[in-house]
């Protein structure tokens, strides 16, 4: 304790005369009297091999046995969708491209079912919003499914308790935004009506709970809309959306992840205007349907839906929209930044948590929209 009561220019001063015993003590020293910008996280950044194709707006895909499925994207400045899809093994820390054929999409959803096949449905195709869903498979390949009931791209996908897929939201033709949802059904390898939300929503969040029930958060209703501080809860057993608590602030291409005590926190985003966004966050108490405001983070981000992971010790890892990967302490309830910055601010990338507790942190696109194929490994000493 008493170290942190010695004056830093009082150390500063001992130190010129003893530099090489000193510099450990100054630097303790520091770590306790900077102020929470300044601080650094333990956490390290290691870049590998990049994938073979540049991609942003694509989706990463934990697979059970540790490899991570990697679909669809945009490539060439967003002109035009990826045109491979690819596998990362992560015991050779290598990409590989898949031979299968499969359909080129972006801002599509991808998730694992309780069979370990991989649904892929909806998302921007050769400049159409398509309705076409496929199956991935590790011994077969991707193989066509039923379409869903509507073509939908940027849509939100939440993986009910029963292993049903809720589909919300997105846009459609015309870049009108949707109310309508409707599920995945396994059993019957088939979409369903799931109703629809109270509000169009595009540029939302959906969040399964540990009650099962689903949150809704944010988006715009509009194309050109300003963004939502609004938000709904989807009941699984009466199929309906009821609104609940607004949020502390409005906000769209943000983030939201789970907690492991139940909590719901959302990050970043901006307000509708890109120009304009967000370093705050904010809780949802499923207990009490109620938003709060959380800690601030260091860097303003939007653009950053799949670039959010909860780690194994309950910190939250925040990358993509800055160039800095920022890490909310648990210990400490304050963001600290990841050092070395990375050489873009990756928007749309992805971050995917892997079984042996590192992320892998993959693609995106820079400000003027040149997609990337640079990938990361981020890991706690």
């Amino acid at each position: 304790m008493l170290i942190k009561t010695i004056p830093t220019k009082v150390v500063a001063i001992v130190c010129r005369t003893y530099h090489l015993i000193c510099i450990s003590s100054l630097a303790l020293l520091v770590s306790y009297s900077v102020s929470a910008a300044d601080q650094h996280s333990s956490l390290q950044l290691r870049p590998i091999a990049p994938i073979t194709e540049a991609r942003a707006a694509h989706q990463a895909t934990l697979l059970s046995n540790g490899d991570v499925l990697i679909s669809g994207g945009c490539s060439n400045r967003c002109d035009a969708p990826a045109t491979t899809m690819a596998l990362y093994q992560h015991t050779l820390q290598r990409f590989i491209t898949l031979s299968t054929p499969a359909m080129p999409r972006d801002s599509h959803i991808a998730q694992l079912l309780a069979d370990d096949t991989v649904l892929i449905a909806g998302g921007w195709s050769n400049g159409q919003i398509t309705a076409q869903a496929e199956h991935y498979q590790a011994t077969h390949g991707v193989s066509p499914i039923a379409n869903m009931l509507q073509p939908r791209a940027a849509a939100t996908a939440a993986k009910l308790q029963d292993g049903r897929i809720l589909l919300s939201g997105g846009q459609t033709v015309g870049f009108q935004p949707l109310a309508s949802a409707e599920w995945y059904d396994p059993a019957s390898a088939g979409f369903i009506s799931a109703g629809a939300m109270q509000t169009p929503r595009l540029g939302h969040t959906a969040t399964t709970l540990q009650d099962g029930r689903v949150l809704i958060t944010g988006g715009r209703p509009g194309r050109r809309d300003m963004a939502l501080n609004t938000a709904e809860l989807f009941n699984p057993h009466s199929n309906s959306f009821s609104p609940t608590g607004n949020m502390t602030t409005a906000r769209q291409k943000h983030a939201a992840v789970l907690l492991p005590d139940g909590r719901v926190l959302l990050l970043g985003g901006s307000d509708g205007n890109d120009n304009n966004r967000h370093n705050s966050t904010e809780w949802f108490d499923p207990k009490t349907n109620v938003f709060t405001a959380g800690p601030t983070m260091q860097q303003r981000r939007f653009k950053i839906p799949d670039a959010v992971v909860v780690m194994p010790d309950g910190g939250v890892l925040v990358a993509g929209g800055a160039k800095y990967i920022e890490y909310l302490n648990p210990q400490s309830g304050l963001f600290e930044q990841l050092s070395p910055a990375l050489d873009l601010a990756p928007e749309f990338a992805t971050a995917t948590l892997l079984a042996d507790g590192t992320v892998l942190l993959l693609g995106g696109y820079d400000t003027q929209i040149n997609t990337s194929a640079r990938a990361w490994l981020i890991s706690q000493p």
